[in-house]
């Protein structure tokens, strides 16, 4: 609860300020997803470098057509809230919303 409370917080302190910075709300969601999922990553996988994790997502994601791209943010939402046992499976599918539009 803390964290989503913390996420909200953020979230609308950079709506407020993104027109000030030049951010669009398209890449404060992705920001967003990216922190939730590698955030998840990293406590199913100690190995997991959230920073690195983060860049690669935000990457990944700013790669993606834009029906494919909202639809692997989608499953990314989920992803962040599946247990370590379907966290895998679950990125699979992720990745090929944005790679194959599936």
């Amino acid at each position: 609860m803390k964290l989503q409370l913390t996420i909200a917080l953020s979230l609308i302190a950079t709506a407020l300020l993104s027109p000030a910075v030049g951010c669009s709300v398209d890449e404060i969601k992705t920001e967003i997803d990216c922190f939730s999922y590698c955030r998840q990553a990293a406590e199913c996988d100690g190995d997991v470098d959230r920073d690195a994790c983060e860049q690669d997502c935000e990457d990944t994601l700013n790669d993606c057509m834009a029906d494919e791209k909202e639809a692997a943010q989608d499953q990314l939402d989920e992803c962040s809230e599946s247990s370590c046992d379907e966290f895998t499976g679950c990125t699979i599918e992720a990745g090929a919303q944005c790679f194959f539009g599936i």
